[in-house]
């Protein structure tokens, strides 16, 4: 990724003022107040714990400078179905399992806030998925749902009756699903 990031600055000619590095993010190889701004977008879903990743980002932003943070949040995912029951159960199961804080984006306001930045927005972003082939790449179905019969959350005929009906509103081209990601920016005292 890192080659790639280079090779499009090179071809945008912005090299000579952007760069590209691998770092921990609970331990970014920079000094404080460093930047004028900060952002991740879909990074705190895979933190165990997202407020040392925060911190860190709060520690290179310059006084006065915007950090913004983009997250999932899991626990909104919706599939249509009428398997209402067993849909609940795979989504609460996908939040908690799939990712290592499935919950990430509900908890940055607080994360914010408890940081003591200023001026702290929200913004919420729907996404929605009405093609069930990229649904279950984009939400691992495939694994999420072996994980989810194994661990009991779900039985084989739970996940065969959910298959039954997103295939046939697949079929007929009405698949819906949803995810909600969370933005929130704040600024630097």
């Amino acid at each position: 990724m890192i080659a790639e990031a280079e090779k499009r600055a090179r071809e945008a000619e912005v090299t000579a003022w952007v760069t590209h590095k691998q770092a921990d993010a609970i331990a970014l190889p920079f000094e404080a107040d460093h930047f004028d701004a900060c952002r991740c977008e879909r990074l705190f879903e895979h933190l165990h714990d997202p407020a040392k990743a925060l911190s860190e980002m709060a520690r290179v932003t310059r006084s006065g400078g915007w950090i913004v943070v983009l997250d999932s949040d899991w626990g909104s995912l919706s599939i249509d179905t009428i398997e209402t029951d067993a849909e609940r159960r795979y989504a609460r199961f996908l939040a908690a399992n799939i990712v290592n804080n499935g919950y990430s984006g509900r908890q940055l306001y607080r994360l914010l806030r408890r940081q003591g930045l200023m001026d702290v927005m929200v913004q919420i972003c729907g996404i929605p998925f009405t093609d069930y082939a990229f649904a279950r790449k984009a939400m691992i179905m495939d694994r999420a749902e072996r994980e989810a019969v194994v661990s009991g959350a779900l039985t084989g005929q739970d996940l065969d009756l959910l298959h039954a009906g997103w295939e046939q509103a697949n079929g007929d081209a009405v698949f819906f699903a949803s995810l909600s990601m969370i933005l929130v920016a704040g600024r630097k005292p």
